[in-house]
């Protein structure tokens, strides 16, 4: 028989282990109408649509903070929105170079989309006429600012242009995202500049002015005033696994993981690139399954306006689920200077419902009651 995944009353997902954005347990799941009705053990009804989760992780759909979609970022580097969504758990993407495309691009779509409006840097002043711009095409889709503290990028010397920025974004009650890679400045000097709710992306590269310098001095500093760490992991182009690694053995742990993903990074080798693909890694430079959980659920969800449920599973709220399982694999990923890090036990999406829209599944997986 066919499986019905699209306009389902009532789904259920049973023998998963549940992460609600506040613990992990064993449950089932009952949606009904599209909103999760009952979040509990052995629930014995009736359904549309039926999926076995045992072994499996059951969570609030992922959240991938750093993502160049095709239509919005600039067209060397977009990708397609259905391309890093749903075959991954992802349920909301952020666009973080928005400077052309079009707010149709976003409107059609079936998922959620919000961008991060760019900021230019030209003769080390800050540019916002096409900032503002981006903020009138988009409008309520623009949940913060970023900008390219990079010498490689933009005509940037010191942290002058930071300091214009982070007023600007002050006035707008918007956060500031700052790429960190090759910049004219220290690590500290930036955090110094950014205020609670900000966001340092590529917070662990390996270049020159990164988080290691100093015992990591600019890392405990963010912690304190409350700027965020977003990992950005670019597959390996802007971290460094060793400095990663040796910030979460101090504490440092990433706030956010996502992907930097471009359509030049679709796969490594034959394997696909996505948000599951960085929750390995980071999960593998020792986070904890509950703290890689929170850094693609609740952690980045807070900071979209308006999703559906904060990045929680909440009865009464809508399904917004990603289900993912643990898969053998051998997968060595480069980084810099040639470094290899090999991936043994890796996060793969198997179901994504939206509502009662079934927009993803292993159909080996899946059964019908």
């Amino acid at each position: 028989m066919k499986l019905n995944t699209d306009n389902n009353n009532r789904i259920l997902i049973r023998n998963g282990t549940v992460w609600d954005g506040n613990a992990l347990y064993k449950s089932d799941i009952l949606i009904c109408g599209g909103i999760i009705a009952k979040i509990s053990k052995s629930i014995d009804e009736s359904a549309d649509f039926c999926f076995d989760a045992e072994n499996m992780i059951v969570s609030a759909g992922l959240t991938d903070f750093h993502t160049h979609i095709r239509g919005i970022s600039p067209e060397h580097i977009g990708i397609d929105y259905e391309k890093i969504s749903y075959s991954f758990g992802v349920m909301h993407l952020i666009d973080a170079s928005a400077e052309i495309g079009d707010i149709n691009n976003i409107l059609k779509s079936n998922i959620d989309i919000s961008v991060l409006a760019r900021i230019h840097i030209f003769g080390n002043k800050a540019d916002f006429s096409l900032t503002e711009e981006i903020l009138e095409k988009y409008s309520d889709k623009v949940i913060g600012l970023k900008v390219y503290l990079d010498t490689t990028f933009t005509e940037v010397t010191d942290a002058r242009p930071l300091a214009e920025i982070c007023k600007y974004a002050r006035k707008r009650n918007l956060f500031v995202t700052v790429h960190t890679t090759n910049s004219p400045i220290s690590m500290l000097e930036v955090v110094n500049a950014l205020s609670k709710g900000d966001i340092i992306s590529h917070a662990f590269h390996g270049g020159k002015n990164n988080a290691a310098e100093n015992d990591f001095i600019a890392l405990n500093t963010a912690k304190a005033k409350g700027v965020l760490l977003d990992g950005a992991f670019s597959v390996g182009y802007h971290i460094d696994y060793s400095v990663f690694k040796a910030a979460v053995s101090k504490g440092f742990l990433p706030d956010i993981i996502s992907t930097d993903i471009t359509k030049e990074q679709e796969y490594i080798g034959k394997e696909k690139y996505g948000l599951t693909i960085c929750m390995s890694i980071a999960e593998k430079l020792g986070m904890t399954l509950q703290e890689v959980l929170t850094a693609v659920t609740c952690n980045p969800a807070r900071l979209i306006k308006n999703p559906n449920n904060q990045g929680y599973l909440k009865i009464g709220e809508k399904a917004d689920i990603a289900v993912m399982k643990r898969e053998t694999k051998n997968l060595e990923i480069s980084y810099t200077q040639n470094n290899i890090i090999s991936i043994n036990n890796a996060f793969n999406c198997v179901l994504s419902v939206d509502g009662n829209k079934v927009r993803y599944i292993d159909k080996e997986l899946c059964y019908k009651i």
